[in-house]
């Protein structure tokens, strides 16, 4: 390199150092004047926990969420495992509750469950045990989360692509039955 070309470039590397020493003496003077978000609408209160709803309530309603999307469980190229979130509401209490039991899932061909005659693809059930080591905390109170997989319900799942409805029902240790409501929860599985 000719010694003209090294001093400029020597020279830009000064230029380009100095300006950055600039800058970081210019943003230590920096203070942020308000505690508003950057569309300029001020920042939400904290949430504050929720209270324990009261214990030993029997449930009167149960909530049941699918997750999105399927995946292959087994590795065999076939989506056939989903999960699903239930929680249990007591009208006592306006968190959902915590409650032993037994979760029942079914898996229902799209449109069958009303049908006379018509009987589930598949049926999972929980029993107390595994329910309490799904229990977790949501942000609506306490909830139980569950991996559904066709190949653990005895289904085979080599098939194309298929349209299923869920249902579920929770059996408390007291005896009470909880349905979700007559809505049914979609899932598409196969390929």
């Amino acid at each position: 390199m000719r010694p003209a070309a090294r001093a400029a470039t020597r020279a830009a590397g000064m230029l380009t150092g100095t300006m950055g020493l600039l800058a970081l003496a210019g943003l230590a003077g920096c203070v942020t004047e308000s505690a508003g978000t950057v569309d300029g609408l001020p920042r939400p209160a904290r949430a504050e926990p929720l209270a324990e709803p009261p214990s030993g309530l029997e449930p009167t309603d149960m909530v049941l969420l699918v997750g999105q999307g399927t995946r292959d469980g087994d590795g065999d190229g076939y989506p056939d495992t989903f999960s699903v979130t239930a929680a249990l509401r007591s009208a006592d209490s306006a968190v959902m509750i915590d409650a032993m039991g037994s979760f029942i899932f079914e898996l229902w061909r799209e449109g069958t469950v009303a049908e006379p005659g018509a009987t589930p693809l598949a049926r999972w059930v929980f029993e107390p045990e595994a329910v309490a080591a799904a229990r977790t905390r949501t942000l609506y109170g306490w909830g139980y989360q569950f991996v559904l997989g066709l190949t653990e319900a005895g289904v085979d799942d080599r098939f194309g692509r298929f349209s299923g409805d869920i249902r579920g029902r929770f059996v408390s240790l007291g005896g009470t039955e909880v349905r979700c409501s007559d809505d049914v929860r979609p899932v598409r599985l196969g390929r």
